[in-house]
């Protein structure tokens, strides 16, 4: 059996600023978060977590989600419909 050597058991470690430009660069119109990973070096699952932890830290600090506004056209009711 041949032995495995283990060079590191630890993951990179990302500081805040990092993490806040890649997200921040993750919104701008166009952007491929793939092509954006690769570019920053790092897994592509790693931007979306830190996007879904950057919202959650959002609502907590705000105290609300943030929501959608959803345009609903007026309808006229037509006769004999109820209102």
């Amino acid at each position: 059996m041949q032995r495995i050597e283990i060079v590191s058991d630890r993951r990179r470690a990302h500081d805040p600023a990092f993490r806040a430009l890649v997200v921040a660069n993750s919104y701008v119109p166009g952007t491929r978060i793939r092509e954006l990973a690769a570019r920053h070096g790092i897994c592509t699952s790693l931007v979306y977590r830190w996007r879904r932890e950057r919202a959650v830290a959002a609502v907590v600090k705000t105290g609300s989600a943030l929501r959608r506004r959803i345009q609903v056209p007026e309808r006229t009711p037509t006769p004999g419909q109820r209102v």
